[in-house]
């Protein structure tokens, strides 16, 4: 007798499995001059936090991304001034793709990129590709590959909250 009654992801009425960043990593290989690049950047952040680099370090960017063509306009204008003033300052662009400061609303660049609700979550790709296809460094964009993020995840402050309710509201219990 085949058992009637469902216990689990009751509160689920979909799922899109995604890659895992592991899989990713082994799909995609990120190429020698990128990862030299990161590298290098790193150590120079460490280097002024640790005051052995007397340049500044300025981070610097929008707090939310909300439109890709002026989110790679700014990281060309900031590739512009890093160069420019590469001897007494570091700038290095930040950003934050999960949702602007409001607390309601629209969700946020990764999960609706559109802006129309759907939640596909294609941006986390595209912040893939916007970060790096715009880091100020001498690595032809052809080399550059999507879903190979040169950035940290993080959760935000703001959003902690919301990511707990989510979890909860799809418990089976």
């Amino acid at each position: 007798m085949e058992n009637s009654f469902i216990l689990d992801n009751v509160n689920i009425l979909s799922e899109q499995v995604l890659s895992s960043p592991e899989q990713i990593k082994k799909e995609i290989k990120m190429p020698e001059r990128l990862k030299e690049f990161i590298f290098l950047e790193r150590n120079a952040i460490s280097r002024i936090i640790h005051r052995h680099d007397k340049r500044l370090l300025v981070i610097c960017g929008p707090c939310s991304i909300h439109e890709m063509k002026a989110a790679m306009e700014y990281a060309e204008r900031i590739t512009e001034l890093r160069k420019k003033y590469a001897k007494t300052l570091n700038i290095v662009m930040r950003s934050y793709f999960e949702k602007p400061r409001t607390t309601v609303g629209w969700k946020g660049y990764i999960n609706d990129p559109h802006k129309d609700g759907n939640e596909n979550i294609i941006g986390i790709m595209l912040e893939s590709h916007l970060f790096e296809g715009n880091q100020s460094s001498d690595i032809p964009k052809e080399e550059l590959k999507y879903g190979v993020s040169i950035t940290d995840a993080c959760i935000g402050w703001d959003t902690t909250e919301d990511v707990l309710a989510m979890c909860h509201e799809s418990m089976s219990l």
